[in-house]
Order: C-alpha cells, then sequence, then structure tokens
C-alpha cells in the first residue's frame, strides 16, 4: 500500500524508485500495490510508476485510465502487468475458488491466546516501595477509578476497530483475582470530590486511564486535562496509588513524581480485565519493555520544531536523518521519562560474562552472555543487544542501534547463557554514494543490558 505524503518531492503513490525501483526490483515484491485510501493524485503518473489499484474508487483508475490507455499514454502492456499482478496473487490465496463455509469463532480458545497476549505486553514502568504486586491479604478495600475503570478499552479507531465477541471489564478481572473478601468500590472519576473520597476510605487506589487513538489524524502527547486532574487529585487522597495507563502510544506524565506505581497496558482487547488483574495481582510477572520513548516534555520531541511538524506549508522537513526516537536521544545526550526498551519486573536479573566472538575473514560475529534472575520469584527479561559505528566518512550513523534481542524465563536463582548472531547487515550502513548498503571499517562497539539506555555489558568487534 502506497501512503499519503510526498517523498523527495512526489506522491508515494506515482513514485517510481519506490515503488518500481526498490519494492519491485531490489526486493522482488511480486504481489500488487494498492493506494491507501485517497492516495492517489494521478493516471498516467501512477499507471507508470507502479500503482496497481487505486482505492476506494476510480477518479484516476477508471474512466480516466481508459482514456489514458486509448491515447497510448499508458501503454497495454503495463495495464496487463497490474492485472497480471493482482489476479495471480489473488488465485494465489484461492479468492477465485469455492469459498470455505464460515465456522463460528472458538471464543474460550482464543480468548485464552488474548489474555496471554495482552498481560505479557504490559509495560511495569514505576513501583516504589514494591508496592505492586497486590497483597491480597493485607489489602481489603480498593477503590478503582476513571474511565477505564467502569469499562474496557479493547483498541482503537479506524482501521484497528474490531468488535470483540465479549469483555472483561476491570472489575471482573479483578474480583476473579482477589476473591469476595475484599471491597472494591469502582467510579469513574467524572466526579473528582467522589473519587478523592473514595480513595481517602481505600487502603489502595487504582487510577485507569487512556485515550482513543485513531488513524486520520495525528495523536496527542497529553491525557485528557480531566484524566491528569484525576490522577493527582486521587495521589493526594492515598500516598498508594496505582495508575495503569491503557493509550496507544507514548503520553506525558506530569504526574509521575506523585504516584509510586504505574503500569502501561496498551489497549489490552477482550480480555482487559483478566490481563491486567493478573499483572496487578502477580499471576503474570510484567515482562513487556517499551517500543518507543516516552519523553518528558514536548520539548524532548521534533515536535518542539515548527519545520519538522506539523511542517510549513504542507512540507515536513526530515532534518533530524537516522536520528529518530531513542537514536535521537542518544545522539543529543537528552534522557528521555523511560526510555526505548525499558521495563520493570517483580525480580530482578543481572547481565555477565560478555563474550563477542568474531568469524575469520568476514563480519559475522556472536554474541554470548549470561542473565540470572537475582531476586525472589519467576520472571522474563529481555535482553538486548546495541551496536556502536565508527566515524563514517559519508555520514555518521546513530550512536546505538538494536541489532538483536531475546527473551528469556528464568526461575529464582537461575542463569542463562543468551547467544545472539551478527551477520553482515548488523554492521552496514546504507551507502547513498553507492546506493547500497556497505561495512565501514573500524571499531563497533558491543552493548547488552535491559534497555537502550542501560547497557551494562560492552564489547568490540573490529571490522578492517
Amino acid at each position: 500500500m502506497c501512503a499519503y505524503p510526498k517523498v523527495n518531492g512526489t506522491f508515494d503513490c506515482e513514485n517510481a524508485p519506490f515503488l518500481k525501483g526498490v519494492l519491485k526490483q531490489e526486493w522482488g515484491f511480486d504481489g500488487f500495490v494498492l493506494s491507501d485510501w485517497g492516495a492517489t493524485h494521478s493516471t498516467v503518473p501512477s499507471a507508470l510508476n507502479g500503482l496497481d489499484l487505486e482505492m476506494p474508487t476510480g477518479v484516476y483508475f477508471g474512466d480516466a485510465l481508459h482514456k489514458a490507455v486509448d491515447s497510448e499514454q499508458v501503454p497495454v502492456a503495463d495495464l496487463d502487468e497490474m492485472l497480471v499482478r493482482r489476479f495471480a496473487k489473488m488465485m494465489e490465496f484461492g479468492d477465485f475458488a469455492s469459498q470455505p463455509k464460515p465456522e463460528p469463532i472458538p471464543a474460550f480458545e482464543h480468548g485464552a491466546i488474548a489474555r496471554k497476549i495482552a498481560s505479557q505486553s504490559i509495560v511495569l514502568l514505576k513501583n516504589e516501595g514494591f508496592l505492586l504486586p497486590l497483597d491480597s491479604k493485607s489489602i481489603k478495600t480498593i477503590a478503582i477509578i476513571g474511565p477505564y475503570a467502569v469499562r474496557p478499552n479493547t483498541g482503537g479507531g479506524g482501521s484497528s476497530h474490531v468488535i470483540p465477541l465479549y469483555t472483561i471489564t476491570p472489575y471482573d478481572g479483578l474480583m476473579a483475582k482477589l476473591g469476595l473478601q475484599i471491597h472494591v468500590t469502582v467510579l469513574d472519576g467524572s466526579d473528582i470530590d467522589a473519587a478523592v473520597a473514595a480513595a481517602r476510605r481505600s487502603q489502595m487506589a487504582i487510577v485507569m486511564v487512556g485515550d482513543q487513538d485513531t488513524e486520520g489524524r495525528d495523536q496527542s502527547l497529553e491525557l485528557p486535562a480531566a484524566q491528569n486532574q484525576l490522577i493527582e487529585a486521587v495521589a493526594r487522597a492515598n500516598s498508594k496509588t496505582v495508575v495503569v495507563v491503557k493509550t496507544g502510544s507514548a503520553i506525558l506524565m506530569p504526574w509521575i513524581d506523585d504516584v509510586p506505581a504505574v503500569l502501561e497496558a496498551w489497549y489490552p482487547g477482550e480480555e482487559d480485565g483478566s490481563a491486567v488483574a493478573s499483572v496487578l495481582v502477580g499471576d503474570a510477572d510484567p515482562s513487556g519493555k517499551l517500543p518507543l520513548s516516552f519523553p518528558r516534555s514536548v520539548d524532548q520531541t521534533l515536535a518542539a520544531h515548527p519545520d519538522q511538524y506539523p511542517g510549513v506549508d504542507g512540507t515536513v522537513h526530515y532534518s533530524e536523518g537516522l536520528d529518530v526516537g531513542y537514536r535521537g536521544y542518544t545522539a543529543y545526550n537528552v534522557k528521555p521519562l523511560f526510555p526505548f526498551g525499558f521495563g520493570l519486573s517483580y525480580t530482578q536479573f543481572s547481565f555477565s560474562s560478555l563474550k563477542v566472538v568474531q568469524q575469520s575473514g568476514s563480519s559475522n560475529a556472536t554474541a554470548s552472555f549470561t542473565v540470572t534472575n537475582t531476586g525472589q520469584r519467576a520472571g522474563a527479561e529481555i535482553a538486548q543487544l546495541y551496536v556502536g559505528f565508527p566515524q563514517i566518512a559519508e555520514g555518521n550513523e546513530p550512536p546505538i542501534q538494536l541489532k538483536g534481542f531475546r527473551k528469556i524465563t528464568l526461575n529464582p536463582g537461575e542463569s542463562k547463557t543468551v547467544e545472539l548472531k551478527l551477520d553482515q547487515r548488523a554492521f552496514s550502513y546504507w551507502s547513498e554514494k553507492a546506493h547500497a548498503w556497505q561495512v565501514a571499517p573500524g571499531e563497533f562497539q558491543i552493548l547488552v543490558g535491559d534497555s537502550s539506555a542501560n547497557t551494562p555489558l560492552k564489547g568490540t568487534v573490529t571490522i578492517r
């Protein structure tokens, strides 16, 4: 699918270097290219430069394309290629054959999978004083407060929106884990005074907030102001406040210093209540890691520069180059609120014994190291390997780049050796002059740890 913007001055859906050069020739893509909905801007340039199907209408590839073929502006051979690519792929997937009869979705089986995926995706961002997991033996009263305390947050809008077969509410999920001996108060947080009163009456407060990201618009880093105010008010009323965030991306957390524990649950899906509860009570160890950095403020992001976002006169300049996300934070020595790859656990892990072995006469290497569970309970760690590049005359690479990772489940006191292989591509950079991937000679750093900001193990690979 070709997207909406222009790249190097040409719309994506008529961009020959992208569609015909990189996609179809260099990568050998044998399928067909369709436009994102309304991303087509021309007939002849799009037809000649790699677009096979206009969606969702035929404004450019209907009568206009017919006329372009009749007037020989678009060769019949190009039209044939469009159709062959489409029909061949549709035949390959059986679209022209008799279709199987729809069968009921196995809700119980699929629900178990959804619950496991959701619980493993949750990221524990903060846990001062080991407030989590909940101690059901000592806690008898809990208040769960907020818009996503009274209803699940199954997903975002637009193309990501689905209608679940069922949903598990936060209340039902917690009650199933905690039992009837614990009294749970549920409020949507719209009345802050009532929320504060409930928080004061309870031994612990859990505030569940979130958003509804969707396609078709830029997403805000800010939670709704009412939600931030709710968190701050509840945190003042109860020192044991846990914030569960259900968002589609990173958000700003102006209240982060006022709460002892924070979980990022993303959009947990139909098993929202069960998945979040399983992590809150410790039935599942939080093992998720952040797939992006959480900034401390808007000033730490590219949104602080109008020419980069939202652009000037309809043009956005990607002047940051390769310094995007954690690469940019590292390059400019900026400390985000939570770095890429970050995520706590209910246990602790250590890294040791890094060995980097380079294959003779090649740029391939193998890094091996030991991960140990030094805590008191079973858990999972995601070891991450980053490569730091030497100076490159044609233009420098970002300071560090993720090149490998491995998830390891360990019992208390258990150690495992992890081996990650690095091929030539791991040490390659894109040369604009050669229009190809190349390996620069020099000393490469090998960095291993549990996030982009914490890599205690360090080694080197020298390529001559």
